[in-house]
């Protein structure tokens, strides 16, 4: 499929699939507590960042994680300063300053592995923060200036 085929199927879809290279991969349902710790870190993110400049998305926001290679989907979405869409589109947001995942045995490998290499790609990346489901920890990866 195209990326542009991807994003206009998408966009008419009940419920949310990833993009990466031509392939689509149709994204699990999330239990209560993934959907718990999502908002919870939602809330707390605007709480913090409240005059900051800074805006927090949910997880419906579509990411350009490698523009026309991979779209992809954040549990939270933080941006500072102009939100700037992929050229052509008017909701795939190009620029997240922080991504948070809420991560369960079924997403750890991918959000540790091929998405996270993918974000690491984005120059305006500086914080990607790892919630586990399963257990009380928060890993907190920051880009060093």
């Amino acid at each position: 499929m195209s990326p542009e085929d991807y994003l206009a199927w998408e966009r008419s879809q009940p419920a949310k699939h990833e993009y990466h290279l031509g392939e689509v991969f149709a994204m699990a349902g999330d239990s209560p507590r993934h959907n718990f710790l999502s908002g919870a870190m939602v809330a707390e993110l605007r709480a913090a960042l409240r005059g900051k400049g800074c805006h927090v998305l949910t997880s419906d926001q579509r990411i350009a994680a490698e523009q026309g290679r991979r779209y992809v989907y954040a549990d939270s979405v933080v941006v500072c300063g102009p939100m700037k869409m992929e050229p052509g589109t008017s909701d795939v947001l190009a620029n997240p300053r922080f991504l948070v995942a809420v991560i369960s045995k079924s997403t750890e490998t991918y959000d540790r592995g091929e998405k996270w290499e993918a974000y690491q790609r984005l120059a305006s990346l500086t914080d990607y923060l790892l919630v586990a489901q399963a257990s009380v920890r928060v890993e907190h990866f920051q880009r060093e200036a």
